[in-house]
């Protein structure tokens, strides 16, 4: 299941990823490690580019769900902006050894906390 996450105030509030509805949201109040890979103000870019790092990397991005990640401003007038990121990781050293491995296939990424 694809989700996303709307960050307003402290927690992080969760949302479909698909048809981005916030009609449908539920708070997350745990501390979660992720590792990001991209941004994008389209989902749709997201998804290709997920897509493409899968393809070169089940093996070891098999049991990670991918969902997106959402800074939008609270006055309104700015762009959203989506995050690709996996998660959750047990701890910032798994998902750092995770980016060294996939650093070493050419694949960029980075070790996010989100409280």
């Amino acid at each position: 299941v694809n989700t996303a996450s709307v960050f307003g105030g402290s927690a992080p509030v969760s949302v479909p990823a698909v048809g981005y509805d916030v009609s449908d949201l539920s708070v997350v109040p745990e501390e979660t490690i992720s590792v990001e890979f991209g941004t994008s103000p389209e989902i749709s870019e997201l998804e290709k580019l997920w897509e493409q790092i899968y393809a070169s990397n089940a093996d070891l991005l098999g049991g990670y769900v991918p969902y997106y990640s959402v800074d939008t401003a609270a006055n309104g007038g700015v762009a959203d902006t989506f995050r690709l990121r996996v998660g959750s990781l047990d701890n910032a050293e798994m998902a750092d050894a995770l980016c060294r491995k996939l650093g070493k296939r050419g694949y960029s990424c980075s070790v996010i906390r989100v409280k």
